[in-house]
């Protein structure tokens, strides 16, 4: 649009369309619009913005908003977090979210891709999200994620009498690392005095198509997830513990008596009685690309059997 429409009616709907798209929202009054775009200052003009996310006002170019539709707010990967405050500013938008430190972090640890240790005040969940993920909106619990939630309910209801076991959420192992060196974890581990004792995969519709529209970035997230899920079961195996996959799809609608299959062999695996191996539940697995990739790997193409209880008595979860 030229620099001189931008304070027409027409050019103000236009902006308001690209704002609405954005993580900002006009920090001005809208009756002064046309005196700051006006004549040849439009393209060029200091439009003042308040993110959404971070709260923080700032101004940025017309032309390098409608290029990019971001400006230098505390989001921005221009910013260090590592500098002078740059935990007071974190600790800030922290204070505004649902949730609250479990580690405060050193200041001069922190950088983009840092990941922070909190805790969920709504579903109670410790959550370790990357730093770009949390400013963005992306907290990393439960709350998001009903099918986790529900897997989780049925492990607890499980090990609730039994002091020797507990559950962590999203929690790695040691030197497992993903295809960007990062760290990687699993949905939820169970931990006994000697370590963990198996590992749970709720896995979504990116974990089985390289293609899946994950976020913005159509493939790359999506293959880098599958790829993923290979190095995860290959250390499960190769650290001689059971690690169950289920599709969150069976969980969400409760098909395959999915609550029944997985109390049969978390019981028989709290008990000691199941041996190592990559235990999976639904259809997604059996064929597709998740399967393709797994070909000629003996060390995790198999799916090891367990015991199942009956539906009619198996323990149910919402």
């Amino acid at each position: 649009m030229p620099a001189s429409k931008w304070g027409t009616p027409k050019g103000r709907a236009e902006f308001q369309k690209l704002l609405a798209s954005s993580r900002y929202t006009f920090d001005g009054n809208w009756d002064d619009w046309p005196s700051i775009v006006s004549g040849s200052r439009g393209q060029k003009a200091k439009i003042p913005l308040k993110c959404r996310v971070c709260k923080l006002r700032c101004a940025v170019q017309m032309s390098n908003f409608v290029l990019r539709k971001t400006a230098q707010c505390l989001c921005s990967k221009h910013r260090r977090w590592n500098e002078e405050g740059g935990l007071k500013r974190l600790d800030g938008i922290v204070k505004h979210s649902r949730f609250v430190w479990k580690m405060v972090p050193n200041e001069s640890n922190l950088d983009y891709y840092y990941r922070l240790s909190l805790l969920c005040t709504t579903c109670g969940e410790d959550s370790s999200p990357l730093l770009v993920d949390f400013i963005n909106g992306s907290g990393g619990c439960g709350c998001h994620h009903t099918t986790e939630l529900k897997v989780k309910r049925l492990i607890e209801s499980l090990i609730d009498n039994r002091a020797e076991f507990s559950i962590c959420t999203h929690s790695g192992g040691d030197g497992l690392v993903g295809v960007n060196n990062g760290p990687l974890t699993f949905d939820m581990v169970i931990y006994d005095d000697q370590g963990p004792v198996c590992f749970i995969e709720v896995d979504g519709g990116h974990h089985f198509d390289p293609m899946f529209r994950y976020r913005k970035n159509i493939a790359s997230r999506a293959a880098d997830s599958m790829e993923h899920d290979i190095r995860k079961e290959v250390y499960a195996v190769s650290q001689g513990v059971p690690m169950f996959r289920l599709d969150s799809d069976v969980v969400r609608n409760n098909k395959m008596n999915w609550n029944g299959w997985l109390q049969g062999r978390m019981t028989a695996c709290l008990e000691g009685n199941l041996g190592a191996g990559i235990h999976r539940l639904g259809p997604s697995y059996v064929t597709g690309p998740y399967a393709q990739m797994r070909l000629g790997n003996q060390l995790i193409s198999n799916t090891e059997d367990g015991p199942v209880v009956d539906p009619k008595v198996a323990i149910r979860v919402l």
